[in-house]
């Protein structure tokens, strides 16, 4: 007698209903996997479609094509302030914030446009908020305008969160 879970199951359809079964159950596997491919795409375009079509990369590179995507490779499609921007250090760039030679607006977008790349060519956001955080950033300039001074330490450093936070969209 055979073992296991479908055995049992045998006993009690004929050959010709088993094969059904079978069959229906085949094509509910089949179309479940349609399924997740087209939530994969359309949360894939999604994301995509918050970047600014000004921030896009027209011909990316494939992995084989393209092994490293950091240093010169990402630099090429970024103005020097951007690079000076989003290589400088967390203190560096709270140094430029609060003292008014960068206004956060610029970090923000800085750091935004090199996001858009790196997730273009790897893949690497989950959620875009690029709106928000200049929305933020305007609000510590104009602040830091009318009060000749920073709102906090942190002004102006924009800040990314794993996606395992919780947060107001």
């Amino acid at each position: 007698m055979e073992k296991g879970p479908e055995s049992s199951l045998k006993t009690h359809f004929k050959p010709s209903e088993w094969r059904k079964l079978r069959a229906n159950n085949q094509q509910r596997k089949e179309n479940m996997a349609q399924d997740w491919k087209k939530a994969a795409k359309d949360k894939a375009d999604q994301v995509l479609s918050l970047i600014p079509q000004e921030w896009r990369i027209s011909d990316i590179p494939s992995a084989e094509q393209q092994r490293d995507v950091t240093g010169a490779y990402i630099q090429q499609f970024l103005d020097k302030k951007e690079i000076e921007i989003t290589e400088t250090d967390a203190v560096g760039v709270v140094e430029k914030t609060t003292s008014g030679q960068w206004s956060a607006v610029e970090v923000a977008k800085a750091f935004c446009h090199r996001a858009a790349i790196a997730h273009q060519l790897v893949n690497c956001l989950h959620e875009i908020f690029f709106d928000q955080a200049i929305a933020e950033a305007e609000k510590a300039d104009k602040y830091f305008k009318e009060n000749n001074k920073p709102i906090g330490v942190l002004h102006g450093l924009p800040v990314s969160l794993k996606d395992q936070f919780h947060v107001k969209g």
